[in-house]
């Protein structure tokens, strides 16, 4: 849920769809990290007693929920800054590393997360007029090329204190220069050149 949530923001751009992940987040958790070892378990601490309460890390060919628990994660940090978010996921992958280095082949979403993690791997800003044509024109470059290690925020311009910069501040004072779409393209939050132009844009993310 939380991973289809991301994904309504970055099709949608409403905060709401990126707040409730950021809340879903923190019930997991709340109710389902082991403080221990690290990793999700399979069921909350407040839920039925069990004799064990299990860990799910295998990825057959529905991901396991501790590698779309690490990749969501990792994309709520780079949305947010949140360093405490990319301190877990980094205590899932070391929970499970000696059981992946073993058969990574059994886990391709934990892979690709590592992946991500490791990086290079982006925050996209893009600020401009919402409804704007070259606002939309930008944001359909962005993603028509396959840039999977990249995560994409929406800053209008043309609302003097958008909702997004509650939940990502590291953005608010990313402005579009002439009142035309711009691009941020930014590494950990350490941004490039601003750009207008779609084609500088893409070329940064190379």
């Amino acid at each position: 849920f939380i991973w289809g949530l991301i994904a309504l923001y970055e099709a949608t751009f409403e905060t709401r769809f990126l707040k409730t992940a950021l809340d879903l987040n923190e019930i997991m958790l709340k109710h389902y990290w082991d403080e221990k070892a690290g990793g999700f378990f399979f069921t909350p601490d407040d839920g039925e007693k069990l004799i064990v309460r299990k860990k799910e890390i295998y990825g057959g060919p529905i991901p396991s929920g501790n590698a779309t628990g690490l990749f969501n994660l990792l994309r709520l940090a780079r949305f947010t800054g949140r360093t405490d978010l990319e301190e877990k996921a980094s205590k899932i992958d070391n929970a499970f590393s000696e059981q992946i280095i073993q058969s990574p082949a059994g886990f391709s979403q934990f892979l690709s997360a590592l992946d991500f993690g490791l990086g290079p791997s982006y925050e996209v800003v893009i600020v401009g007029p919402a409804g704007a044509k070259d606002t939309a024109d930008m944001i359909h470059a962005l993603n028509t090329p396959f840039i999977p290690n990249k995560v994409v925020l929406f800053r209008p311009s043309d609302q003097e204190s958008p909702d997004i910069d509650t939940l990502t501040p590291f953005i608010k004072n990313q402005i579009s220069l002439d009142g035309k779409a711009t691009a941020y393209v930014c590494l950990n939050q350490a941004c490039l050149r601003p750009t207008t132009s779609i084609k500088e844009m893409l070329e940064m993310l190379k």
